[in-house]
């Protein structure tokens, strides 16, 4: 799996710029995934693996940003853990 590290510190930044703009960018991306969703279930089936590729790299997306704040305080948490561990010895 990819380190998301960079992209969820990025997000985060972001919301806490600006919230409203962050929840409407959200609301935007869940409805191109719903749009991405019903195109690949109506694509011929020779273009069938390519549209489920982009449908589920836009779920994957979509999923991180949702959960970046989540993945943030972990990301933070799990860091001030590996200081303070450090900082022992």
């Amino acid at each position: 799996m990819a380190d998301v590290g960079k992209l969820v510190h990025a997000a985060v930044v972001l919301r806490e710029g600006s919230g409203q703009n962050w929840e409407q960018f959200i609301l935007a991306l869940r409805e191109y995934s719903a749009t991405v969703n019903q195109e690949m279930v109506r694509s011929p089936p020779e273009l069938l693996a390519r549209s489920q590729g982009i449908a589920m790299g836009v779920q994957e997306l979509l999923m991180t940003l949702m959960q970046a704040p989540q993945t943030f305080d972990k990301m933070r948490v799990h860091a001030n853990t590996k200081r303070a561990r450090n900082e022992q010895w």
